[in-house]
């Protein structure tokens, strides 16, 4: 073999040295830090703290004391471990690089970036059996009530639509990511009730397909198709005679099918046609309205994510679900927690 491939191979096998265990700003996080701010926000400027975080002080204990048994950390002879509420600030920071993100809070990069991994799945894993349950007989009604009465639109279940997420260019990944748009993203497919809150969730989709494709392929869709998602049977219009069976609405990406309602397509429709497609579009609004609104609230998603494909997909999940928090009271949520714990 040539002796310079032999020796390239022998400087690769190195073993890296490390130029610090610990950096020495990093040592400095007790004494300086964007999160000591952030304390001092949350004691004497609850309205900064929510500017910051884009949640009340008390919306934020909320969330922290569901997940703050998974994030606590076992301190060590060598240093002690993040706390919990320290590792929630940092992954709901909307800076789009971890680098800045570390140099604000003074820790390592990979420190930073190990933390928004598990805290996002973290939350979602806790949070998700709570929030994003599967819907029962029940809430299917509830839902069917809150379309009926604020959006004039009878049995309906949800509205359903997805949300490119954008992301950097993933590395060989050719054009499965690349979008209709010109950018690079991942699927978000969901569903809301009339209340503006999640009811289903699915994300990591390829951004090359169509809001159809990802519905069709998603676990919401499969389990439509096959019928076995326990949706009520039809039910009577108001005022009228006829059953119709619950079906969700959505645009005129989405097929025709007995649980999903779109517009009628064209130009020219009759008096009819025009007052339902009006009708449709008003209930079938409250997902993009929704992804608008979480997009103001959560501002990472205004930009594109620097990270892979796989380790963005919780990033979403997980403040859905935190946004569906923040969508009722502090007191229900006590109780719900303390269901499930039963």
């Amino acid at each position: 073999m040539d002796p310079v491939i032999i020796l390239a191979l022998i400087r690769r096998r190195k073993k890296r040295v490390h130029r610090y265990w610990v950096h020495p700003l990093n040592l400095l996080r007790g004494v300086w830090g964007e999160h000591l701010k952030i304390i001092e926000m949350y004691n004497k400027f609850p309205l900064k703290f929510r500017q910051y975080t884009r949640m009340t002080p008390a919306q934020f204990d909320t969330v922290l004391s569901i997940v703050k048994e998974d994030l606590q950390k076992q301190d060590t002879n060598y240093r002690t471990s993040i706390p919990p509420d320290f590792r929630l600030f940092v992954t709901l920071s909307d800076r789009r690089c971890l680098a800045s993100i570390s140099t604000s809070y003074s820790m390592g990069h990979t420190t930073v970036w190990r933390i928004v991994r598990e805290t996002t799945q973290i939350l979602w894993n806790r949070l998700s059996p709570i929030f994003v349950k599967a819907p029962t007989n029940e809430d299917y009604n509830l839902i069917e009530k809150g379309f009926r009465e604020r959006w004039n639109f009878p049995n309906c279940i949800g509205a359903v639509d997805g949300k490119h997420i954008d992301i950097e260019a993933p590395y060989k990944s050719g054009s499965q990511y690349y979008n209709y748009k010109g950018r690079f993203s991942i699927g978000l497919m969901a569903t809301c009730d009339a209340d503006y809150r999640f009811t289903t969730v699915d994300v990591g989709a390829y951004g090359r397909q169509s809001d159809a494709g990802i519905f069709s392929i998603s676990a919401l869709g499969t389990r439509l198709e096959s019928g076995n998602l326990g949706i009520p049977g039809p039910k009577l219009l108001p005022e009228s005679t006829k059953q119709l069976p619950f079906t969700f609405v959505g645009d005129e990406a989405f097929p025709l099918k007995c649980y999903m309602m779109r517009p009628y397509p064209g130009r020219g429709l009759t008096e009819v046609r025009r007052i339902f497609n009006y009708r449709l579009s008003r209930a079938r609004r409250i997902i993009e309205n929704l992804f608008g609104v979480m997009s103001k609230r959560f501002r990472i998603f205004r930009r594109p994510i620097v990270a892979q494909p796989q380790h963005v997909e919780s990033i979403p999940a997980s403040h859905s679900t935190i946004f569906c928090v923040l969508k009722i009271s502090r007191r229900r949520v006590q109780i719900l927690t303390a269901l499930l714990d039963l």
